[in-house]
């Protein structure tokens, strides 16, 4: 329903996603699928009405409410946000969004261990997620850091074979944090190489970095 409102009539469709239903089983609210399908016009319109929708996307699923939680980055089950899901989609304007009018916090993880640098660097391999990559930096998002796998977002580009975010994060990371994520291995014992789904003259350029 999300992916076909009509932002002519957001006052009216508030009305259906204010309803206790709202929050699926995975805990998940119509916001994180608004920031999925990169929804900016429903997203603003819910966030600027707090007294409206606080109780149907700030209470987590269990019925306890962590009032430090910005309600920018209300949680799924599984602790996953709405930026997570906007940088999963690579709605770069979603994600700016979030961040500069919402405060969203650029590196909350959730039970994986997973922030908004891992999410888009899951992208599909179609996607230039260049200057996303970019952006989340600028904004401090930690690009060395490992989830419960021991992956880097790195070694998740490269099980998703997008050559754009591997590049993107090599050029923006210091010598010292190119040499963390040279050195990550993940559960299994996989270097970034070793997990590369792409190109295989793409993978040379990989080893040749060290990664």
């Amino acid at each position: 329903e999300i992916r076909h409102c009509d932002d002519e009539k957001l006052s009216a469709y508030s009305k259906v996603v204010t309803s206790k239903s709202t929050r699926g089983v995975d805990g998940r609210t119509f916001l994180h699928f608004a920031a999925r399908h990169g929804r900016d016009e429903l997203i603003d319109h819910v966030l600027q009405r707090p007294t409206e929708f606080t109780p149907f996307y700030v209470i987590p699923h269990n019925n306890k409410v962590d009032e430090t939680i910005s309600v920018a980055d209300s949680q799924g089950n599984e602790g996953t946000t709405p930026l997570m899901l906007a940088s999963y989609g690579c709605h770069i304007e979603t994600i700016k969004l979030l961040i500069e009018k919402y405060d969203a916090n650029v590196n909350a993880r959730n039970k994986w261990g997973c922030s908004a640098a891992h999410f888009v660097s899951l992208c599909a391999s179609r996607f230039d997620t260049t200057k996303i990559v970019q952006y989340l930096h600028k904004r401090g998002a930690d690009f060395t850091s490992v989830q419960s796998n021991g992956h880097t977002p790195a070694h998740k580009a490269s099980l998703e074979g997008n050559e754009y975010t591997i590049k993107a994060i090599y050029t923006l990371l210091t010598p010292v944090e190119r040499t963390v994520v040279s050195s990550q291995r993940d559960n299994d014992g996989n270097r970034v190489s070793d997990l590369w789904s792409g190109r295989d003259s793409f993978r040379k350029w990989i080893v040749s970095v060290g990664w």
